[in-house]
């Protein structure tokens, strides 16, 4: 994924950094606690919500729900792969994009992403059983024998939105903060990672149907809270490009 992100504009000359552990840690505190930061976390969590879901507790699913028969075991890892191949082609996508003449902002490829979640929640929403998430179930969503198509194209989605998320979240935070790169990187992911541990530790008491409620809401907030930070920023870069 990382081979995938763009190259910088321009060269940015960064001071050199004598501070104490103490004192980054009182800066990256304050980082944290920033107007622009703030309003991320949204977007953050939810970006956890859907990594969780998408490489831990959708695959199960698949292996839990009976009525995909003997190919139940086998789908579960192909569905991982499947999701892998979407996480890198949406991140090649992006790269190739803009060589091609297409030109989209941070912003509205995140809602794009969004959407292509949107949609891949309710294939899975119609495809497999509520219960799937608590063990092996031989009953049925909303469609009598679930498809195995729908369920790798689904996987294959969701992984894609996960390679446009992870693409366009990266330049935001160096934008935001040139001169502390390192910190707001480190508090993203720290951000990121126990919102990924508190969802799967929520899946195991919420059943399936519900997750993905959660999902869908969750991901509005956060696209609206990115592009709220996003086009501040953008606005930001074109002060100090205006100044230099």
């Amino acid at each position: 994924m990382l081979a995938f992100l763009r190259r910088p504009k321009g060269k940015m000359v960064l001071p050199a950094v004598s501070d104490s552990p103490l004192a980054a840690m009182k800066t990256t505190l304050s980082l944290f606690f920033s107007r622009e930061f703030i309003t991320l976390l949204p977007s953050f969590i939810y970006m956890g919500f859907q990594q969780s879901f998408g490489w831990g507790v959708y695959v199960s699913t698949l292996a839990f729900t009976q009525r995909f028969g003997t190919f139940a075991t086998q789908l579960a890892p192909i569905a991982a792969i499947v999701y892998g191949a979407g996480d890198a082609l949406g991140a090649f996508m992006l790269v190739v994009a803009p060589k091609m003449g297409y030109h989209l902002t941070r912003r509205y490829v995140f809602w794009i992403s969004y959407v292509l979640q949107t949609l891949a929640v309710v294939g899975i929403y119609i495809n497999i059983p509520a219960q799937a998430v608590f063990g092996y179930t031989n009953e049925s969503s909303y469609i009598e024998t679930p498809m195995v198509w729908l369920a790798i194209v689904s996987s294959f989605v969701i992984g894609m939105s996960d390679g446009f998320y992870n693409t366009q979240i990266y330049p935001l935070l160096a934008n935001m903060h040139p001169e502390f790169g390192a910190q707001t990187a480190a508090l993203y992911k720290f951000t990121k990672s126990m919102s990924v541990a508190a969802f799967f530790f929520a899946s195991t008491t919420l059943n399936l149907h519900f997750q993905l409620l959660v999902m869908i809401i969750a991901g509005f907030i956060g696209s609206i809270c990115f592009s709220i930070v996003d086009k501040r920023v953008y606005k930001m870069t074109d002060e100090r490009e205006i100044k230099s």
